[in-house]
């Protein structure tokens, strides 16, 4: 494969980057194009230039593939989006992989540029430049794994790079980081295995009660069941509007779209993570409880305490506070904009409270 092209503002930083960027032979023409334009949309923001220059500075380097991540495309308003897991980092054979879902490579063009920027940014300048920190501070690797503010720095720098570049506010995630940091962890280790066995740097000190805390919340959670029985009742509330009271049916495509994305496609993911968690968390329990896990206690409670982690707290702080002053006044926001006729969830809500206040036999009452 030819050498990735430098053609950014910036094509100084780009090559360097690129020099240390290795994108995995592939058969598909589309791929070495898509991975030069994500990192050029990166180098064209703030943060994405930040990142790129400590990642350079680092000597931190990586290859890039285009893999069959778990996901599938969904369509959202007329235009094809990918669902489920968009990139991965990881370990193999000693380096750092960045995995791209090849979905990207089939999506709507101009959604899965933004798209992939945000995740390559995630991945690459999130996960593998603090992995490389970490290895320099001869901070353990298995104990940053375990630390919750390692996946926060990754989407804080995915969220950062897509808002910087003008995307739609459209992730629920970072508007339920925004209002609740602690809230939404808490959320991330009830719904996927992996972020069941992070801590917060306090949490580090003494983790057993913590997850023992956990287990207990993963047994009463019934939030994805909530979830689905209201999208469910808005699939019945929508039926009656267009067989009793003859609104027509293509004014509700958008949001019966939205519906049948989440209790079809995302529900079906969520919960084939889920079904793991009570097991992983009962496991790291037993694991810590043991003679053989006062070492990794010991190891976590020291490194709760360290310089480095100090440090990636306060990155993390300065992260946040860039986006909250980066999304001010703002709010969320489709990824793309339904036709100007089409009936939303405030506007069905109204209708059904009007429907039931007017016509409670509709209802059963």
């Amino acid at each position: 494969m030819p050498p990735l092209a430098a053609g950014t503002d910036d094509p100084n930083l780009l090559r360097d980057v690129l020099s240390r960027v290795r994108l995995r032979e592939d058969s598909d023409p589309r791929a070495a194009s898509a991975l030069q334009r994500a990192l050029r949309d990166i180098l064209r923001t703030p943060t994405g230039r930040e990142v790129a220059e400590d990642f350079v500075a680092e000597r931190a380097s990586a290859e890039v593939r285009f893999e069959a991540l778990d996901g599938t495309l969904i369509s959202i308003n007329g235009r094809r989006v990918v669902s489920g897991m968009l990139g991965q980092a990881r370990s193999d054979e000693g380096r750092h992989v960045v995995a791209l879902n090849r979905l990207y490579l089939d999506a709507d063009p101009e959604i899965a540029s933004r798209e992939m920027a945000a995740t390559l940014a995630h991945e690459l300048f999130g996960h593998v430049l603090e992995h490389r920190r970490a290895t320099q501070a001869d901070f353990p690797l298995d104990v940053l794994n375990r630390y919750r503010g390692d996946e926060a720095n990754g989407r804080l720098i995915g969220w950062l790079v897509q808002t910087e570049l003008g995307a739609p506010l459209s992730d629920r995630g970072m508007w339920a980081y925004l209002k609740s940091p602690e809230r939404y962890h808490q959320r991330l280790a009830l719904i996927a295995p992996y972020y069941a066995q992070t801590f917060s740097a306090a949490e580090m000190a003494n983790p057993l009660p913590s997850l023992r805390a956990r287990l207990a919340d993963v047994r009463d959670d019934r939030s994805l069941d909530d979830d689905a029985i209201a999208l469910r009742k808005w699939r019945i509330v929508i039926e009656h509007l267009v067989a009793g009271h003859g609104m027509e049916r293509r004014r509700f495509s958008s949001v019966s779209e939205d519906i049948e994305n989440f209790l079809e496609h995302e529900r079906a993911l969520q919960n084939k993570a889920s079904d793991e968690v009570e097991e992983a968390i009962q496991r790291r329990i037993d694991s810590l409880d043991s003679p053989q896990g006062r070492e990794p206690l010991r190891r976590l409670s020291r490194s709760s305490r360290s310089e480095y982690l100090g440090s990636f707290e306060s990155r993390l702080a300065r992260y946040r506070t860039r986006l909250d002053m980066e999304t001010r006044g703002r709010q969320l926001e489709p990824l793309t904009p339904p036709p100007p006729d089409q009936i939303g969830y405030k506007e069905l809500e109204k209708l059904y409270q009007d429907d039931l206040r007017d016509n409670p036999r509709h209802w059963g009452l």
